[in-house]
């Protein structure tokens, strides 16, 4: 099929590929040369008319493909934050064709969101920066930013500097230490990971890392009072039994037995004296 790209009014005739407007007479170039559209040209003619018929049902057609794309592409809504009638209709009204997933702009960001009228929904926004924001649609159309979510999908980190030790934290910081993994705290000789322990408790949550030394220090977070303490402790080792390796004392020097000058009886003291030594050191049961 062939296809006309501009009018060209000018002397010289152009491109065999446009139309030539030729001192007020519109021409098109055929088997014969250039034409003019009016009278003249017949069989040229005929061509061009079926190619402009042909043209035509084929314009119709991409028509109707770029209705289909944009009646079915997914629709970027612009929502605002608040809780006025004003932003709360506006929200609304941007919602109100919406039966589950969306794309949004919202308080300088995109993402994607869900929402159920009657119900309400959520909308999760990454900024420019790469920082990600969640919030909470009501079903009253009113938008709040949820500070307190927790990403399902990935392990929660908070990150906190060591200036926030012993500290009252805000509400925001100490609901997510309650709820978080583990802590990186950042001090005057870097980062330092401190991980959450089993024996936690809603009321106390406890973060430890093992020191060089051996040692362990420990962050207690107590939810009454919303701060983080610090504690170095020594690892705990249970006494030893006959079934269970526990820790010990080093006994007490005891001196050599002179074979030269030994007795029964000296050997036998020296002997009661080792086992003696041995019980108080919790190696042997008494």
């Amino acid at each position: 099929m062939r296809r006309f790209r501009d009018i060209i009014e000018d002397i010289k005739a152009p491109s065999p590929q446009s139309l030539w407007l030729d001192k007020g007479e519109l021409k098109f170039f055929g088997t014969k040369g250039w034409t003019s559209m009016v009278g003249g040209g017949g069989e040229d003619r005929q061509e061009l008319e079926e190619k402009v018929d042909s043209l035509d049902k084929e314009m119709g057609t991409a028509n109707d493909d770029i209705r289909k794309l944009q009646n079915g592409k997914l629709t970027c809504l612009q929502l605002q934050i608040g809780n006025s009638n004003e932003v709360k209709q506006s929200n609304l009204k941007a919602l109100s064709a919406i039966a589950g997933f969306f794309f949004t702009e919202l308080d300088y960001g995109y993402g994607v969101g869900t929402f159920q009228a009657g119900v309400g929904g959520f909308a999760h926004v990454v900024t420019a920066y790469d920082n990600d924001a969640y919030y909470d649609i009501a079903a009253d159309g009113s938008i709040s930013k949820n500070s307190n979510y927790i990403s399902p999908n990935e392990p929660y980190t908070v990150n906190l500097t060591s200036e926030q030790i012993d500290i009252t934290l805000d509400d925001v910081t100490a609901s997510k230490v309650a709820n978080c993994g583990e802590i990186i705290i950042t001090g005057t000789t870097g980062t330092v990971t401190y991980t959450r322990t089993a024996d936690s408790t809603s009321a106390a949550v406890y973060f430890s890392d093992e020191r060089k030394d051996g040692k362990i220090t420990v962050l207690t977070y107590t939810a009454s009072t919303k701060k983080i303490t610090p504690a170095v402790i020594n690892p705990y080792l249970p006494a030893a039994s006959t079934s269970a390796i526990g820790g010990v004392k080093m006994v007490n020097a005891i001196e050599d037995i002179v074979a030269s000058s030994a007795t029964a009886e000296s050997v036998a003291n020296k002997l009661n004296d080792v086992l003696a030594a041995l019980r108080t050191a919790g190696i042997l049961n008494t």
